[in-house]
């Protein structure tokens, strides 16, 4: 018997010397790799466009429809576009070379975040209407466009205007969704108590509908003063839109970003020189 336990403690040791042998291998192989691995240099920080590169971009016009419909309402002020007139505009936009972008994107391109195409544009549709969605939003996937929808909450299901499941059926590659107030109020001359609600409460209930962020905004009429941007930035917008006439360069905050109106029977000439081009269309 002492002869077969001695047999087991050497055999013992001998696995305990084999196992360590092994690990010292590995550590020192392990080591090895570790020294000649480089190390990886940190990603570098997006910076702000500086002033020099933001003079070189170009214009960037914005568009601003309502309705598009070949349906006419009474004293509609002209906003209700033929369909077929808004197919002729996005035509002209396609043939001409620009690229439409989300509102977002002007944040992204002022901040280094995303290149700025040679041909920028952007189109908006305030109000919410349902036409948006059954006449505008198949030609804008027709033409591989981007469009911004202004929703007012409030009428959200209301009469002629989006419901909340058609909102959910919004492909967010083709529109971004951003805020155009509860009740649709004029903010310029609103106290404080208002301008939280219609700026805060809007973008809190789309967010909670749509299950992402909402940090674009469309002015109600156009109506604004100092404290309205403030109180724009400080509810999380990052851009927003006012009806100034004109086109925009890149200073801009964009929290005052102007717009080009469109109506009922505006010739093709006139919205190509309100966007930015001269002469007349290219022939087929």
């Amino acid at each position: 018997r002492g002869v077969s336990e001695c047999a087991d403690v050497h055999h013992m040791k001998h696995s305990y010397d084999a196992v360590l042998s092994r690990l010292l291998v590995l550590f020192a192989a392990g080591m090895l790799c570790w020294q000649f691995v480089p190390p990886q240099a940190p990603m570098a920080k997006p910076l702000l466009a500086t002033g020099n590169q933001l003079k070189l971009l170009p214009e960037l016009p914005v568009v601003m429809y309502h309705r598009i419909s070949n349906r006419t309402l009474p004293n509609d002020g002209g906003r209700v576009l033929p369909t077929l007139e808004f197919e002729e505009q996005l035509m002209c936009l396609r043939d001409e070379g620009f690229t439409t972008l989300f509102a977002s994107d002007y944040h992204k391109i002022r901040k280094g975040l995303m290149d700025c195409p040679e041909k920028p544009i952007m189109l908006t549709f305030d109000d919410g209407y349902d036409d948006n969605l059954l006449e505008a939003y198949p030609l804008l996937r027709r033409y591989g466009m981007k469009g911004n929808f202004y929703i007012i909450t409030a009428s959200i299901g209301a009469n002629g205007h989006m419901t909340e499941s058609q909102l959910l059926r919004i492909d967010p590659t083709v529109v971004e969704i951003g805020s155009h107030t509860v009740n649709h109020r004029n903010l310029s001359n609103c106290s404080h108590r208002r301008l939280v609600r219609e700026l805060v409460d809007s973008r809190l209930e789309l967010e909670f509908l749509l299950g992402r962020n909402i940090d674009t905004f469309a002015f109600p009429y156009g109506g604004y003063d100092a404290e309205a941007v403030k109180m724009t930035e400080q509810a999380g917008y990052q851009v927003a839109f006012t009806t100034d006439r004109g086109r925009n360069d890149w200073h801009d905050k964009g929290l005052t970003l102007k717009r080009v109106t469109v109506a009922r029977g505006m010739p093709l000439s006139h919205f190509r020189r309100a966007i930015g081009l001269e002469g007349s269309p290219r022939a087929d």
